[in-house]
């Protein structure tokens, strides 16, 4: 029934006097009142519920992504460990050019990291090449050597490719550097020492 049926209906019988009529059509309201009542409620809670259940798979997706980084941080920082360690070795076995079976590139490269820091070794390759094939890979090394012991005396920073640019000026100066009264300069025993060795 509609509401203006329902109006027909109470004006008809409040005229009439008819309060059993009018009792019932009062119960039926409320009826549907209270119907729409728990329609209401129930869809509210339906729609809490509906937004407790993303809550709490958002908060699960945060947690498992949290849980995610985490692992993958300590991954990342555990293959840095390695690698810087590896490193450390290998530039502890490759410190020395006298070592047998090393190529220069990886003696040269053991060289500026033990002594100025690190540096990618296909660079030392590509830049010191042609200087290693013309001048010798010793004297490429006593002219680096001299470049970052010049540089750190100084307290300025040493730089691969300002090195590789000046090698030639490096590597002279480094071959003028010579024996005085039977005893070895303070450049030239900088520059004859191991690395990682410290003068007396």
């Amino acid at each position: 029934m509609t509401a203006r049926n329902y109006r027909r209906e109470i004006m008809a019988a409040a005229k009439a006097g008819d309060m059993d009529t009018l009792t019932d059509i009062a119960l039926e309201l409320a009826a549907m009142i209270d119907t729409a009542k728990e329609i209401e409620r129930r869809d509210i809670a339906r729609k809490f519920a509906q937004a407790q259940r993303t809550r709490e798979c958002r908060e699960r997706q945060a947690v498992t992504l949290q849980s995610v980084t985490s692992r993958d941080v300590t991954r990342q920082e555990s293959e840095l460990t390695n690698k810087t360690t590896t490193r450390s070795k290998a530039s502890s076995r490759t410190a020395e050019a006298s070592l047998p079976g090393v190529s220069w590139v990886t003696r040269l490269h053991g060289v500026w990291t033990s002594l100025a820091g690190a540096v990618q070794a296909g660079q030392v390759g590509k830049q010191l090449k042609a200087l290693v094939d013309s001048r010798g890979e010793p004297a490429v090394e006593r002219g680096m050597r001299l470049y970052i012991t010049t540089r750190q005396g100084r307290g300025e920073p040493c730089n691969f490719g300002w090195f590789a640019n000046d090698a030639v000026q490096w590597i002279d100066k480094a071959g003028k550097l010579d024996v005085v009264d039977g005893e070895m300069t303070p450049e030239l025993e900088l520059l004859t020492r191991p690395n990682g060795a410290k003068s007396a």
